[in-house]
């Protein structure tokens, strides 16, 4: 199981904890997908902290990571159910790409979309 050793399990990736105080809160983890693109796993909040912005902090945090690494785009799955996290990616601009068998596969473009009159 890849918790059991995170090092290992993630070292082509990066495993972010979120703690507040000496409480572990918050996880989130970005592995690579192909050439272009990363995916996120492992993105969770104790029940008990949702709601608080710290979700969107690790969420903003992976991102920031996976442009640094220079793909295109981050790729995720959910459980279709669960409709209060699918809104949370979609509300952060994840488009659903895929949905069936109780999943949702989503993706987010991290191209920069020059519009007519933008300037490089």
């Amino acid at each position: 199981m890849d918790l059991e050793d995170i090092a290992s399990s993630y070292s082509a990736g990066h495993f972010i904890l979120g703690f507040l105080d000496d409480v572990l809160v918050a996880t989130g983890a970005l592995i690579p997908e192909s050439e272009t693109s990363m995916r996120i796993v492992r993105m969770s909040v104790d029940r008990e902290y949702r709601r608080q912005g710290i979700a969107t902090g690790i969420l903003d945090h992976l991102i920031r990571l996976a442009r640094s690494s220079g793909v295109t785009s981050v790729v995720l799955e959910t459980n279709e159910p669960w409709v209060g996290v699918v809104k949370f990616y979609l509300e952060y601009g994840f488009q659903i790409t895929a949905q069936g068998d109780g999943n949702v596969q989503m993706a987010l473009d991290l191209m920069p979309q020059w519009g007519y009159g933008s300037r490089i």
